[in-house]
């Protein structure tokens, strides 16, 4: 008998180096189970979505969200959640009822994904990715007072900085600004 996990997840976006000005974020949910191994090993997760939604923090980014009509909508306002599941949003989309096909693999405190996994309706097996991303990996990170439940490896891949607060709710984060890719996942603790 398969287990579904509830799943959320943040893309993050930072006007400066430092991730301390957030001008935009997007939120997603859905549930994912581990249907078992790929032929070669790897674990596979498939990721069923629920919702997609994207927030203008700044009064600039909703005004450059209008001007490029972002996931085909016109009326952004600063700190208002718009719905855009299903919505094309500049050449990427999580449709409605969708899906994405992927493998996963942690080691120590790090979580790799699959490369180029798509998100989409009615997947094969066949557009499940067959080696890991590299580039983007997300690194366990605590709260100073959770310090005694997980493991804190601040500097232990290059493009992971700060923490993030534990949750019910496995989370998995990326945060954008213009220079790199900042990545955490977090996992409640029993």
């Amino acid at each position: 008998m398969q287990k579904a996990l509830a799943l959320s997840g943040n893309y993050d976006e930072f006007s400066d180096a430092a991730c301390t000005s957030a001008i935009h974020t997007s939120h997603w949910t859905g549930t994912s189970t581990i249907p078992g191994t790929t032929a070669s090993g790897e674990t596979k997760i498939d990721i069923a979505y629920a919702t997609f939604t994207s927030t203008p923090l700044t009064a600039d980014n909703a005004t450059n969200n209008n001007n490029y009509s972002y996931c085909g909508v016109t009326d952004w306002a600063s700190g208002v959640e718009k719905d855009i599941l299903g919505a094309p949003c500049q050449g990427f989309a999580i449709p409605v009822g969708g899906e994405s096909l992927d493998i996963y693999k942690i080691t120590s405190d790090s979580l790799l994904f699959g490369t180029n996994a798509p998100i989409g309706m009615d997947l094969t097996e066949d557009a499940r990715p067959t080696t890991f991303n590299e580039l983007t990996v997300f690194t366990r990170q605590c709260m100073p007072e959770r310090r005694a439940f997980c493991s804190d490896v601040t500097g232990a891949v290059p493009l992971v900085r700060g923490a993030v607060p534990l949750h019910d709710t496995p989370t998995i984060s990326v945060r954008r600004n213009a220079s790199a890719f900042v990545c955490s996942f977090t996992t409640r603790q029993q």
